[in-house]
């Protein structure tokens, strides 16, 4: 039973921090000095959250993460891009910041693939932290994605890769085996304990068995000789 409260307590923990949050990117793979847009969209799937306090998009450098766009409760629910990073990158920010319902919330951000540079190819991330309707705990989860870019020149394939997926998939995986190891400790256990009552029963049937033959094989004196000696007499 403990066994069974650990992986189930364990499970928990990891479903919440895989499934809350849901980041893609319309290309993962970009060639450079092409034309379109390249749109990012970050989606609350978690159930959990009663109030989301913040949602962004960032980016990882050499030394620390830059926010490229971001939306707080606290400040403004109105989306909105950091100037000193995008100012000159004909980015558009979008997205919506639902009190009411949570799952409705969004942030969005529209890059011109035009403008992009090998800079450009980074792990993107989108972060929010919300308020948990259970613990009523402030509680901040991550999804990262990879964007990679290349020259034009090698005529590579533009593929619709889904590597952010990556991860969600690999944890369930995790988290499955997990629930079929918890199982198989329970049923062991159970096992164990059966046998142990069956064992227990088999040698107390077997000593009742022999004490009862035992008691079969003792002599038993016979009155009808004591009552001839008596009679004799």
């Amino acid at each position: 039973m403990l066994a069974f409260v650990f992986i189930v307590s364990w499970l928990t923990t990891e479903t919440k921090l895989v499934c809350g949050l849901n980041f893609t990117l319309s290309k993962t793979r970009v060639l450079l000095g092409t034309t379109g847009k390249l749109f990012m969209t970050c989606d609350v799937t978690e159930k959990d959250a009663s109030i989301v306090y913040n949602i962004k998009i960032r980016r990882k450098t050499s030394t620390e993460l830059e926010t490229l766009a971001f939306m707080d409760a606290r400040i403004t629910e109105v989306p909105a891009l950091d100037k000193r990073i995008v100012d000159d990158k004909d980015f558009v920010v979008g997205g919506i910041l639902d009190k009411d319902n949570p799952l409705n919330t969004n942030l969005t951000l529209q890059m011109n693939i035009e403008k992009m540079t090998y800079d450009d190819a980074r792990v993107y991330r989108c972060e929010m932290t919300y308020k948990s309707k259970l613990s009523e705990s402030i509680v901040s989860i991550v999804r990262n994605a990879t964007l990679i870019i290349v020259e034009a020149d090698n005529k590579t394939e533009e593929r619709a890769d889904t590597l952010q997926d990556s991860e969600c998939v690999s944890k369930t995986t995790f988290v499955i085996v997990g629930v079929i190891l918890g199982v198989a400790i329970i049923l062991t256990t159970i096992y164990a304990s059966y046998i142990t009552v069956v064992m227990r029963r088999m040698r107390d049937r077997n000593r009742h068995y022999g004490r009862r033959e035992m008691l079969n094989a003792a002599p038993i004196n016979d009155t009808s000789e004591i009552q001839n000696s008596s009679d004799e007499v």
